[in-house]
């Protein structure tokens, strides 16, 4: 599998292709069987899925667990084999159509498509922000005493525009933009 085509799979889905699930009362996000078909199509036209088992008649081998049943399947995409397996309760209306289903977005999901809803965390979460250094917080502390009140103020309003957190807690992109701020916007101090 190529790297573009690992790519197009796990891209995120627009909110308008997730549904929500009903489990234990909470909703869970979830992509349906149609999206993730075309998912696979549009990547790979030529996917196959295949039962990992047969039942004696040719039939995928569909395997009752006290109430639920399950099948196990091999998706191969862009060359590439992986196993998946879909669950339903036995009962079920249609229980080969939605084994089927299931088993074929568990499986996808091995290939990361739709991968962030099954995910408890961020998978894509941006790294977090280095801390400011030594050098900016000294220069910081510099700047901000040596400005009268008309500019304390003055500053004070642009920092709070920017939702900028406390003087120690600011990042090293934020303090960045604070001094080049005062550096640019205030008079130099007069000895």
């Amino acid at each position: 599998m190529k790297a573009d085509q690992a790519e197009a799979l796990r891209k995120e889905f627009p909110a308008t292709a997730i549904g929500k699930l009903p489990r234990a009362g909470i909703h869970l996000d979830y992509v349906g069987h149609a999206a993730v078909t075309d998912r696979l199509l549009a990547v790979d036209p030529e996917w196959t899925w295949e039962p990992v088992a047969f039942a004696d008649d040719g039939s995928p081998l569909i395997v009752t667990r006290g109430k639920d049943a399950e099948l196990w399947v091999r998706l191969t995409v862009c060359g590439v084999t992986r196993y998946g397996v879909g669950t339903a309760p036995s009962g079920s209306f249609e229980l080969a159509k939605q084994l089927i289903s299931d088993a074929i977005r568990n499986a996808a999901m091995r290939f990361g498509v739709a991968l962030d809803l099954w995910s408890k965390e961020e998978l894509n979460a941006p790294p977090p922000p280095e801390p400011m250094t030594t050098t900016q917080s000294d220069r910081l502390s510099a700047l901000l005493s040596s400005l009268d009140d008309e500019w304390t103020a003055e500053v004070k309003s642009w920092w709070h525009e920017r939702k900028f957190p406390k003087l120690a807690d600011l990042n090293r992109e934020q303090a960045g933009q604070v001094i080049g701020y005062i550096e640019e916007h205030t008079p130099e101090p007069t000895a």
